[in-house]
């Protein structure tokens, strides 16, 4: 479809073939969704140790969903604390996946206002740390039964959510799942016309150069 997009003149058909790869896009992502799920639940995906910077990671989020958030006029920003470390290794991939994920979910479920990505440490020791990284939107919100619903194989908030928005239902249970590869977990809070805020807790280990001295004991 993109070869022959280079190709295309006709408007008529640059617009069936844009359809066409939208068609293609949406079945890919369905397929790779199926296939993590699948994977994780045979207990066959594995993770990898790399050092990684947590704020060119959440960068990189962000600048791949800044054409659809400015689509719909919302505002994409970023808070990492700063007492971070500048490295930290773990799987990358994987932690850019929730990101992916839950700022993706943001801007699909919001008309107006910002989304912001936080980062901090939730808690840490001299090899790892505990880090929180949370979403939070200003978009339609979730009752209470509708956020008990979610982080389950197939489900949305609602039914109707399928229909209107799209989707599989399967990208926040394969975030928490991938979250608790990482020793953590996901969860929300939100409230119906207000806008929610999702949170992934993984544990990362520090870089090696991150990592204090350690101090032998005196024989």
């Amino acid at each position: 479809t993109t070869l022959a997009l280079h190709r295309a003149v006709d408007a008529q058909q640059i617009d069936f073939l844009n359809k066409s790869m939208g068609a293609a896009k949406h079945l890919l992502a369905i397929i790779n969704d199926i296939l993590d799920i699948s994977q994780i639940e045979a207990e066959r995906m594995t993770l990898e140790q790399a050092n990684f910077s947590l704020g060119q990671l959440i960068d990189d989020v962000l600048r791949m969903q800044d054409e659809a958030a400015r689509a719909k006029g919302l505002h994409l920003y970023r808070e990492v604390d700063p007492a971070l470390p500048q490295l930290l290794c773990g799987d990358a991939l994987r932690l850019k996946q929730i990101l992916i994920n839950y700022v993706g979910n943001a801007i699909k479920f919001s008309e107006h206002g910002q989304i912001i990505v936080r980062a901090r440490a939730e808690q840490e020791n001299g090899l790892s740390l505990l880090l929180r990284l949370e979403v939070t939107d200003q978009g339609i919100g979730l009752s209470p039964d509708q956020q008990a619903r979610l982080f389950q194989p197939f489900m949305q908030g609602d039914d109707s959510s399928t229909r209107k928005y799209g989707g599989t239902g399967l990208g926040l249970i394969i975030s928490k799942r991938l979250a608790r590869l990482m020793d953590g977990d996901t969860g929300v809070t939100s409230e119906i016309g207000v806008g929610s805020t999702f949170w992934a807790i993984v544990r990362l280990r520090r870089a090696a150069e991150e990592r204090p001295p350690e101090i032998t004991p005196p024989h």
